[in-house]
């Protein structure tokens, strides 16, 4: 086992970051999120077989 504190860079890949240590590694989305209607309405579907 190591001594001290060892720190590892992030590591960027599409639209994630990854980050570890000895044990674990995380995968964080930097991915936009959709914003909201502000009308609370839903959004109208791209789709040309449903009806709007």
């Amino acid at each position: 086992m190591r001594q001290g504190v060892c720190w590892s860079h992030p590591a960027f890949a599409g639209k994630c970051i990854f980050a570890r240590n000895d044990n674990e590694i995380v995968c964080a989305s930097l991915a936009a999120q959709p914003e909201e209607n502000p009308e609370g309405n839903p959004p109208l579907s791209t789709d040309p077989g449903k009806a709007h």
